[in-house]
């Protein structure tokens, strides 16, 4: 599954800079899968230690909750602009051996050596988009509830420049775009993920690519260019992502909005088990 938004970043960041495509002056040979998911699972093995237990990587093999869970990364494109390593990359999720299309994520590296560029999308990756999906995984406190879900927030993203009023990466900045996006999600499913772009140029209209569950919805784009973004000198590109887990009908909340623990929502009925389990 391809991600033409990351194309489109790619793109607005060549915008940013000001700069054309040069020669890259890395080594030509594509980093194979196996080299890939080698960095993904030694970045997440050095991040275990300040997870407090969130999962464990063992052998290769990525636990979280009592659930199996398979990441599969994949370098979309690479390109040298500036003097720097621009790698646009995408992770996929397989829990318990079953695809989790909605946690399919895109994420971008710019640094000097393509090594460093990974990495930093690996962080990137992780912070933006994976710490969420693990606590929903795992069945933690959610960082805020709203309507029907439980709510789990990246920490915001930001190129270009540093933004200014409410896109603080706050709890009432997540409120204030979750109300506006909130009508526009799918009535099916027990874990929805929002990844939310918005391209906010010095002056004009901005502009805004946006996923839910891995769909692109268009619905969503135009809700997000309407808010009133704050704008900057050079622009700056907005990346937020959420993970909000359906409360289960009739199910007592405590005073924090969490769940009992167990409730299910990940569990699915699956064609066969894994081949090693947590």
């Amino acid at each position: 599954m391809k991600l033409p938004a990351l194309v489109t970043m790619v793109s607005f960041l060549a915008l940013l800079t000001s700069c054309t495509k040069e020669p890259s002056k890395d080594p030509a040979t594509a980093i194979s899968a196996a080299e890939l998911k080698a960095a993904l699972l030694e970045k997440l093995g050095a991040y275990q230690s300040k997870a407090d237990g969130l999962y464990t990587v063992s052998n290769g093999l990525l636990c979280i909750g009592g659930h199996s869970v398979d990441l599969v990364p994949v370098v979309e494109s690479e390109v040298f602009r500036q003097g720097k390593i621009i790698v646009a990359m995408r992770f996929e999720f397989v829990v318990d051996s079953a695809p989790r299309p909605e946690a399919v994520f895109g994420a971008i590296g710019i640094a000097d050596t393509r090594q460093e560029a990974i990495a930093v999308g690996l962080g990137e990756w992780y912070l933006g988009f994976a710490l969420p999906f693990f606590q929903a995984l795992g069945e933690k406190k959610p960082s805020l509830v709203i309507a029907d879900y439980d709510v789990f927030a990246g920490v915001l993203g930001l190129r270009g420049g540093n933004a200014q009023g409410w896109v603080d990466g706050s709890e009432a900045m997540n409120r204030k775009i979750l109300e506006v996006v909130l009508s526009t999600l799918p009535r099916q499913g027990d874990v929805v993920t929002f990844d939310l772009k918005v391209m906010v140029p010095p002056a004009g209209q901005p502009q805004s690519e946006c996923r839910i569950s891995g769909a692109v919805s268009t619905e969503t784009a135009s809700r997000l260019i309407a808010l009133d973004w704050p704008r900057t000198a050079d622009g700056y590109i907005f990346k937020q992502a959420f993970v909000l887990r359906r409360k289960k009908p009739n199910t007592q909340h405590g005073a924090n909005g969490r769940q009992p623990s167990r409730s299910g929502s990940f569990r699915q009925s699956l064609a066969a088990p894994s081949r090693r389990s947590c």
